[in-house]
Formats: structure tokens, sequence, C-alpha cells
């Protein structure tokens, strides 16, 4: 979608763009690629490096559960 709105003539004009050049097109795949890498390293540090926060994944409170269940 993005590329027939740089790209095609006619489309491009209705959006005010113009066509990237070879190298502009280069440098976004690079940046866009270069998510999946970044996002790895990031999932590979571990939360506990973060004690004051930050989100993660919260843990399940079984014998919340539990005791939920025995009040019933």
């Amino acid at each position: 979608m993005q590329f027939a709105i740089i790209e095609m003539k006619g489309v491009n004009t209705a959006f005010g763009c113009t066509n990237l050049t070879k190298d502009q097109w280069v440098a976004c795949m690079l940046l866009g690629a270069s998510v999946i890498p970044l996002n790895v390293l990031f999932h590979m540090v571990p939360v506990s490096l973060f004690p004051s926060g930050g989100g993660g994944i919260p843990e399940d409170d079984d014998d919340e559960a539990d005791d939920k269940k025995k009040d019933d």
C-alpha cells in the first residue's frame, strides 16, 4: 500500500508525494528490517534487571485463584 502511494503516478500526486531514490529505498528497508533483530535483543534482557517496574509479564497468582474457589 505504501509502495503504491509513493511510486504510482497519479496516486503519489494525489497524496503529494514524490518517488524515492534507490538510496532512500535501501535506507527505508534497512531501518524497517532492523526492528526484527532489535526485538529479539530486547526480549533477551531479563525483566529482573528492572525491578522498579517497566511492565513485563505479570506473574500468575495461583494461590489467589485457589482461595477464591474455596470461598465459594
